[in-house]
């Protein structure tokens, strides 16, 4: 074989090389656009970090007090596609076994701006939640790594706002979910109490149920930005579907308790 046609060939292969990671790539951004279609709603879903703590003494930020010293406040759990079981959308099984068995420093870290990972991490229960967070929903949310962390870190700042005060006045007595509903009726608009869930667990040296979850029914997660940046509170749980209320009320701990 001659030179010239020594080059050509190397060349038709890069070509056709290059074709085919072309078309890989495309065809899984594809299958990321299909998973995220079949999402209809959304729900971003918090703690309450000292029922967190009650309930999960041995996750490392309740051994560490890390999470007792933020006190009491809400921490992130995840924004969820809905429905729930449409996760871990085109993440090698590896990963998701990993993920599944609790491997969480087996996960691959994630790649955001630094400045929006240190916002953020302190307020997971651990840093590598946000990498689980990121494969088992995120994956399926139809946006960037980028911009799922910015949509979570954008919810967090408006809903702790508003929830943080009703808990905060009610640790360490009973709460019941119709007062959050009225606060988020009085605040967001008439349909936002009914776009609520709380969840209630019970929690070793507690008498009764304690609220351990909050979770808000949102958009879809590539709804919830407009011209690139989110949207008001207010105009997406006006879109959102309802959701049902779960636990009645129940009992606020307290970061003293």
């Amino acid at each position: 074989m001659g030179l010239s046609a020594g080059l050509l060939t190397v060349a038709a292969a890069c070509v056709i090389f290059s074709v085919f990671v072309i078309d890989t790539q495309s065809s899984a951004t594809m299958r990321r656009a299909e998973e995220a279609a079949l999402s209809k709603s959304s729900v971003f879903t918090l703690n309450w970090a000292p029922a967190f703590c009650k309930t999960d003494p041995k996750n490392e930020g309740c051994s560490s007090g890390r999470v007792e010293k933020l006190g009491d406040q809400m921490i992130i759990h995840g924004l969820w596609p809905q429905p729930y079981e449409n996760d871990y959308c085109e993440v090698p099984e590896k990963e998701k076994l990993a993920a599944e068995h609790g491997h969480l420093d087996q996960l691959p870290p994630i790649k955001i701006a630094k400045p929006t990972l240190d916002r953020l991490s302190p307020y997971y229960s651990r840093q590598e939640d946000m990498a689980y967070e990121w494969l088992k929903h995120g994956t399926c949310s139809g946006v960037s790594q980028e911009e799922y962390f910015r949509d979570i870190e954008d919810l967090f700042a408006q809903v702790s706002k508003i929830l943080d005060p009703v808990f905060q006045s009610a640790a360490g007595g009973e709460l019941q979910a119709d007062a959050i509903r009225r606060r988020l009726d009085a605040t967001l608009g008439s349909r936002a109490g009914s776009r609520l869930k709380l969840t209630c667990v019970k929690a070793q040296g507690v008498s009764g149920d304690v609220i351990l979850e909050a979770e808000l029914s949102l958009p879809r997660v590539e709804d919830l930005r407009r011209d690139g940046a989110l949207k008001s509170l207010k105009d997406l749980l006006r879109h959102a579907p309802r959701i049902d209320g779960g636990c009645p009320g129940g009992l606020v701990v307290a970061s003293k308790d």
